[in-house]
């Protein structure tokens, strides 16, 4: 028998799950939070004889070369050349700040760096107790400077003392980077231990117990005929066994009797109607009894979000690797030549999606996605491994196919697994899948920049590709589309597609408020925030940890704001605000010229985003509905999601040629009023025009042939 689709539910379920859900979040807190605290203790308790040792590997070469040249016979007080050794010492070592030598009294003869009153006081005293022990080193805390004291002997005698010193402020940065580090591991591993458990409590609990309400309701009104679609074989997954075997002996128990029943329903009218009765009362089915299941979005959420975050992982540092693999282009500068590669990724997204829609069409979502995973695991490694600029391009365009079929694999399918009921429930499953892993990318993949290089972490890409590919074949159904369905489709032609462009409305929100919201995307946020950062001497993790929160404000405000628009039926509204918003926050830089400032300005962005881009996306049937009735709400959806597509691609490029031109901070005033312009504009036209169009007759009647 065919599978049939579950139709009651019940809350009993969900109150299981969120209880098991909030008890394991809570038990991953503070188990988390508790080895997070003492891992920082850890650091900090090493902190210090890390520093020290430095010092004294530093010390201890610096006092080799000393006392070879006293050994030559050069008096210590009339050493050459100590206070340019010194300076190149400092030079090679940044952390630290000063380097003294002072005589056996504690008399300051050579200092470099900053050396003050206060520190040759400070030598002076150190001094008596230095001449009455034979240590090798020593260090103390002294006006903001970790002080490393290194005696220098020659014939059992002393006949200096070296002080090396660092900053406590640069120790404090030191412990503040790393608690950064441990807080976004552990709320990156929240987040992750998030999307596992709800994976597998939907898997494992939720589902099964309600689709064993669902036969339970069926068996009590006397049907029978329905058991479950079961895999598991854990303890409910047993349970649901022996529940499926019992179903199947009801089964042949009643057509036994069934079978002594028929038996007697010709011997009386009084045996015909207890056959009927009972006949009535309860129903089989005839061979095998139907499995019940449920079609479960969660099952795409975690390769949805596997893929992602392997995408993600290189967003905080990929404009600086290619820097890296600078060759020069005829006719581009070298800012433009940077912006590239995201530009021709965007790009080929872009031709993947229309072509990859179609082949879910045909072969099914399921098979799109793994097949495009293999491009994107390719690109992957193949970037790890490029050599020069034009190596980078070509393997990206791997990556960017790939990218592309997984993307529209990913719609496809949730699109053939919902209805107009949940569509939107389903939209935000992959949504919320995508965000996490925007905020879960950036700031580990920087991290782990840092630590092992930005090659490796493309590796690491590589990898992610691989269980999100297991998990599609294992927990995906393989629906093919109906070929013949297929074949039969017209797409809609270019002649009819410029009908949209009729639509003046539709014209605007696509050129007004798509296409610069995609454009401040990958100009702003991709191309012009990692390079800023790095030009202040940012390092990789704190240009991740920026990056973030662009996807932190999203997942906060983008919810509320959906629902705030659909309630107050204010779409409008909100995609204006959002512009707005945007546009403030990316001119901060005209004022303030900081990390600080591109912090609130990320985090301004990604709330101008989250308050725009869904009410942005509900706006299109709204203002096209002629054009929504003859072309197909999918064929409008996708060319506006073209027109945003474009956005991406010109973003990077626009921004490299006005960092060509303008620099880093005319660049990002340029992008800000780009949108502060488009918005102004934006709300004006829909002020003047209104949300819906009036129905005309010629409206969408008429279609321009060649």
């Amino acid at each position: 028998m065919t599978e049939q689709p579950l139709v009651e539910s019940t809350g009993y379920a969900k109150k299981i799950r969120n209880r098991l859900f909030t008890f394991s979040i809570i038990l991953l807190i503070l188990s988390s939070a508790g080895i997070s605290y003492f891992a920082l203790q850890a650091f900090e308790n090493e902190l210090m004889p890390e520093i020290n040792k430095k010092s004294v590997a530093v010390g201890n070469t610096i006092n080799q070369v000393l006392l070879r040249t006293i050994h030559y016979g050069v008096p210590f007080e009339n050493l050459e050349g100590v206070n340019a050794l010194f300076t190149k010492v400092i030079s090679d070592h940044p952390d630290i700040q000063y380097i003294a030598l002072t005589n056996s009294t504690g008399e300051t003869l050579y200092s470099v760096g900053t050396v003050d009153d206060k520190l040759r006081n400070y030598f002076h005293q150190l001094a008596p107790n230095l001449s009455k022990r034979h240590e090798s080193s020593q260090i103390s805390l002294f006006d903001n400077f970790y002080n490393t004291t290194m005696p220098l002997w020659g014939d059992e005698q002393l006949i200096g003392v070296l002080h090396l010193g660092v900053d406590q402020k640069l120790v404090q940065r030191s412990l503040e980077e790393i608690t950064y580090d441990i807080l976004i591991v552990l709320l990156v591993s929240l987040l992750i231990t998030f999307e596992l458990l709800l994976f597998l409590i939907t898997l494992n609990i939720s589902t099964p117990i309600r689709l064993i309400n669902n036969v339970l309701v069926r068996a009590r009104y006397g049907n029978f005929s329905y058991t479950i679609a079961n895999q598991s074989q854990d303890e409910i997954g047993r349970f649901v066994s022996a529940f499926n075997q019992l179903i199947q002996k009801i089964n042949l128990q009643y057509q036994a009797v069934s079978t002594q029943l028929d038996k007697l329903k010709d011997k009386s009218m009084e045996a015909l109607r207890l056959v009927t009765l009972f006949r009535e009362r309860y129903t089989i089915s005839g061979n095998e009894p139907y499995k019940v299941s449920e079609k479960n979005l969660i099952n795409i959420r975690i390769p949805v979000f596997l893929f992602m975050l392997a995408e993600e992982l290189s967003r905080s540092f990929f404009p600086i690797y290619v820097r890296e693999l600078y060759a020069p282009i005829i006719g581009l500068s070298q800012d433009i030549v940077i912006g590239l590669p995201i530009s021709l990724f965007m790009l080929l997204v872009a031709v993947a999606m229309p072509l990859s829609g179609r082949w879910c069409d045909y072969y099914g979502s399921r098979r799109i996605f793994l097949i495009g995973l293999i491009p994107s695991t390719i690109g992957f490694i193949g970037t790890s491994l490029a050599f020069n600029l034009y190596d980078l391009l070509f393997w990206r365009s791997f990556s960017a196919f790939g990218y592309g079929m997984m993307f529209i694999a990913c719609q496809g399918y949730i699109a053939n697994n919902t209805t107009s009921v949940n569509r939107s429930q389903g939209v935000a499953m992959f949504v919320g899948a995508v965000m996490a892993a925007s905020m879960c990318g950036p700031p580990i993949g920087g991290i782990l920049a840092d630590q092992i290089g930005f090659r490796a972490v493309f590796i690491m890409s590589a990898f992610l590709s691989v269980p999100a590919g297991i998990m599609v074949y294992l927990f995906l159904k393989d629906e093919v589309g109906n070929k013949e369905t297929s074949k039969r489709a017209k797409p809609a032609s270019m002649w009819e597609l410029f009908i949209l462009f009729k639509n003046v409305r539709f014209v605007v929100l696509s050129f007004l408020s798509a296409f610069p919201t995609k454009f401040a995307l990958t100009g702003f946020i991709f191309f012009l925030v990692p390079l800023y950062l790095h030009s202040l001497d940012n390092n990789q993790a704190t240009i991740g940890r920026v990056l973030m929160l662009y996807g932190i404000a999203a997942i906060l405000i983008s919810p509320l704001s959906a629902t705030l628009a659909d309630r107050w039926k204010q779409k409008r509204l909100f995609v204006s605000i959002g512009g707005f918003i945007g546009a403030i926050g990316i001119l901060l830089i005209l004022y303030w010229q900081s990390t600080l400032a591109i912090v609130i300005s990320v985090t301004l962005l990604g709330i101008a985003h989250a308050i725009s881009l869904s009410p942005q996306l509900a706006l299109v049937p709204d203002i096209c509905p002629a054009e929504t009735q003859r072309l197909g709400q999918a064929t409008v959806i996708s060319f506006f999601r073209l027109i945003e597509r474009m956005g991406a691609v010109a973003g990077s490029l626009v921004a490299a040629i006005f960092v060509g031109l303008y620099g880093y901070t005319g660049a990002i005033v340029g992008i800000g009023l780009w949108i502060l312009v488009s918005s102004c504009l934006f709300t004006l036209a829909f002020l003047v025009l209104g949300t819906t169009p009036k129905a005309t007759k010629t409206d969408i009647d008429t279609v321009v042939t060649p």
